[in-house]
């Protein structure tokens, strides 16, 4: 356990680059109708030191105050340069302690005007120092706006999945070009659900699913597809309710992390595991929680698992297991805080 100073107690980000870790801390007040956006990199070879590399700062123009507004969508790494998403959205419609003159100004204003840099910039950095913009052109989709649904880092390059033509899986090894691996499934959805992972020689996504006959996600259908050699998908879960927020890959055995509801407000967590990449899931070391628990982020070191306990309890409570080479997991998982 290592202490941070009070600035980087407010670290939002941890990427693992290179041959060490970058955190990522806001620079002054975080304002929800910010036109700009600022952040400071912290650099750490052992993760209990941490030195300032650099501070990250962009405003647009001031004329576009009070009508659009900018944040910090997601951040990730190449192997050669981090890779850095602010994203561009209409300000302040939505009412909340805005007098309703201003409201109206702003849904009026927005209305007539161009949203800045297609609603998507990005920038990259060898070191996290100095920032370079790049094109977004990747991630447009019919209607000329840049957006970007999900980020993964997997080893020598970047995954995302985009609303561009056609509904595209990119790539990059660098950090400034991206290519189209493919067309994402037909009934893949922009909403609820997002997930994304290299399997074994071939990707994973998965999202809110529409295909299914007379059905509508509604937000709640859990659907997980496998991308094949032809450049077809096959669907390994069909689920509703379902959400899934989390999964990881360890070489054949995948897990996702998900939560389900009744007709109450209350969810349960549970985990779905594949010991044979993700095309079939193995109820006998797949787990289903009670109602109130909540499972969270999961993540891999080498054969290791570890999961986050999001409960509303005082102390934050990981969860561990670790994937035997070439075996099914463990059934039981340890506590530890």
């Amino acid at each position: 356990r290592s202490r941070l100073g009070r600035e980087r107690r407010r670290a939002w980000r941890l990427v693992p680059f290179g041959e060490g870790l970058d955190l990522f801390t806001p620079v002054g007040p975080q304002d929800f109708a910010s036109t700009g956006v600022a952040m400071r990199t912290w650099r750490s070879e052992d993760g209990a030191t941490w030195r300032p590399v650099g501070t990250f700062r962009w405003s647009m123009p001031a004329r576009y105050e009070g009508i659009w507004r900018a944040g910090i969508r997601d951040i990730a790494a190449t192997p050669e340069r981090l890779v850095l998403f602010v994203a561009i959205g209409s300000c302040c419609g939505a009412g909340g302690d805005v007098p309703a003159s201003g409201r109206f100004a702003s849904l009026t204003a927005t209305s007539t005007t161009r949203v800045p840099h297609q609603g998507l910039a990005i920038w990259s950095s060898p070191t996290g120092e100095r920032w370079a913009r790049g094109s977004n052109e990747a991630f447009r989709g019919p209607d000329g706006l840049a957006w970007i649904a999900d980020l993964r880092q997997v080893p020598g390059a970047l995954l995302a999945t985009s609303e561009a033509p056609n509904d595209s899986l990119l790539e990059t090894t660098d950090g400034r070009e991206w290519i189209k691996r493919a067309s994402l499934p037909p009934s893949y959805t922009w909403s609820g659900s997002t997930g994304l992972i290299a399997v074994e020689g071939t990707y994973m996504v998965a999202s809110d699913d529409h295909g299914s006959p007379g059905a509508r996600s509604m937000g709640n259908r859990l659907g997980v597809w496998l991308l094949e050699q032809d450049g077809s998908w096959t669907k390994t879960i069909d689920m509703q309710p379902g959400f899934t927020h989390s999964q990881v890959a360890v070489g054949r055995t995948v897990i996702v992390v998900g939560s389900s509801w009744g007709r109450g407000p209350e969810r349960w967590p549970w985990t779905k595991v594949s010991l044979d990449g993700g095309r079939t899931w193995d109820e006998g070391s797949s787990w289903s929680g009670a109602q109130g628990a909540c499972a969270g982020e999961i993540v891999a070191l080498g054969q290791r698992v570890v999961m986050r306990d999001c409960s509303d309890d005082a102390e934050v409570t990981l969860w561990v297991t670790d994937l035997p080479a070439g075996e099914s997991p463990s059934p039981e998982a340890s506590p530890g805080t």
